[in-house]
């Protein structure tokens, strides 16, 4: 049993004379009786995704290509994948995401950035919120800065970044739990784009590996570091091909795949794999808007559905960089 399971364990111990006290609501007893259901459903999957914070849905495009862009890191999201990546946003971007995992009503994730390119380099701020309806809610806050080290007169080019992320976890139940902690960690990321057709990254998160106690003397449950490496590979403006290998908090190693087509101007195909996950989607481009939609299955709790809307205000310059 993990960590965050023996932690959970321990908070329905411990409040087991109160977990059944008479609710003025049938409604709300089937609320919290419902959230303690899918709470169940993620502990018990064999490589649960239950740890704080490992599941971070930050743009439909990149989930549609299996979560791989710690190479690519070319939006608005780079915020918190790789914040080195900020460096390749020619312009102020606006990134608003949401998701319903795994078609449940009660469960919402929902993500909103911006990216602002600077004199001194870019700056990225963005917000991630899962929450479990009435029940409980993660929300991550991020600040993030990219630097280019090198940057040649070809795009050639190493960059760096680095972040600090405000993580907030709430229970919101008054007869159960009802308690919120924030903690503190910090991101750093690097890009490495020797040719313009090649982008390697790599991204290390949770710095610092706080921990959440929402038990006296019961034991806290750590956020632990995860490393992400990844290869991307961009041919004659037609397609993206990613690969990207991310240890977990769980301590196991995932591997992801993406596939990005530029069907015209206009249309976006994608296309991953994320572990056992297959994940899909297209993106229609409309001036300087972006409209994106796409799936992720799961094998056992079944399919997300995703959207994204991204806008980019045009370059101080008038240029239009290459932007894959």
């Amino acid at each position: 049993m993990n960590s965050r399971s023996g932690s959970v364990k321990k908070n329905a111990l411990e409040c087991d004379g109160r977990c059944w006290a008479p609710r003025s609501s049938h409604r709300a007893r089937r609320r919290v009786l419902g959230g303690a259901v899918l709470l169940a459903c993620f502990l018990m999957l064999p490589d649960p995704a239950s740890a704080f914070f490992e599941r971070l849905f930050l743009s439909t495009r990149t989930q549609s290509m299996g979560g791989a862009f710690v190479a690519v890191a070319d939006d608005a999201s780079a915020t918190v994948s790789n914040p080195a990546g900020l460096t390749q946003v020619p312009s102020v971007e606006f990134l608003s995401s949401l998701s319903r995992p795994y078609g449940l009503t009660d469960l919402t994730e929902a993500y909103i950035a911006a990216a602002v390119p600077t004199a001194y380099g870019a700056l990225g701020l963005s917000w991630h919120r899962f929450a479990l309806e009435d029940v409980t809610s993660e929300d991550l806050f991020t600040i993030s800065f990219g630097r280019d080290l090198v940057r040649t007169s070809q795009d050639a080019s190493l960059s760096i970044g680095a972040g600090i992320d405000i993580q907030n976890i709430s229970y919101n139940d008054p007869n159960t739990l009802n308690e919120s902690k924030t903690v503190l960690s910090g991101t750093l990321g690097v890009l490495l784009r020797p040719f313009q057709m090649i982008g390697l990254g790599y991204t290390l998160r949770n710095i610092g590996e706080p921990d959440f106690d929402f038990v006296a003397g019961g034991g806290s449950t750590p956020i632990e570091m995860t490393h992400a490496i990844g290869l991307a590979y961009h041919w004659n403006e037609i397609c993206s091909f990613i690969y990207e290998r991310e240890r977990r908090q769980n301590g196991k190693w995932q591997d992801r795949f993406g596939l990005e087509l530029f069907a015209g101007d206009h249309l976006r195909l994608r296309g991953g794999l994320a572990g056992t996950d297959v994940t899909g989607g297209f993106g229609v481009v409309v001036s300087r808007v972006t409209i994106d939609a796409g799936v992720v299955t799961h094998d056992v709790l079944g399919t997300t559905y995703m959207v994204s809307v991204g806008v980019a205000l045009p370059p101080r310059d008038g240029e239009e960089p290459t932007k894959w």
